[in-house]
């Protein structure tokens, strides 16, 4: 025969049971989470580091982009000196001109 002194006992273990599985759980959940964090941060530092890479990768690419224009440029102008001048005082004033109409 069970006793109600049985039943209450079997009652507190399994509480305690429970409890003990409920505080092993709640640890595991903020292990978890501390671990997602870290996760979560090393992705954002990764996406940033990206980033820098791709501007760094832009930059590169304009910056040989400039030095060939500048060299065809150069190129241009040494195989054609006077027309090169030509265009030069014909841009800049153009440019002077743009300029005194804007102030006026």
């Amino acid at each position: 025969m069970v006793t109600l002194m049985d039943v209450s006992t079997q009652s507190g273990k399994n509480f305690s049971d429970d409890v003990q599985k409920l505080a092993a759980d709640i640890s595991q959940i903020k292990h978890d989470l501390g671990g997602l964090a870290r996760d979560v941060s090393a992705a954002a530092q990764s996406g940033a580091g990206a980033a820098t890479d791709q501007v760094k990768q832009t930059f590169d690419t304009v910056k040989k982009q400039s030095v060939a224009a500048a060299e065809t440029v150069g190129d241009t102008m040494s195989k054609h000196p006077v027309a090169s001048v030509g265009i030069a005082l014909g841009v800049g004033f153009l440019v002077g001109l743009a300029i005194s109409r804007a102030r006026h």
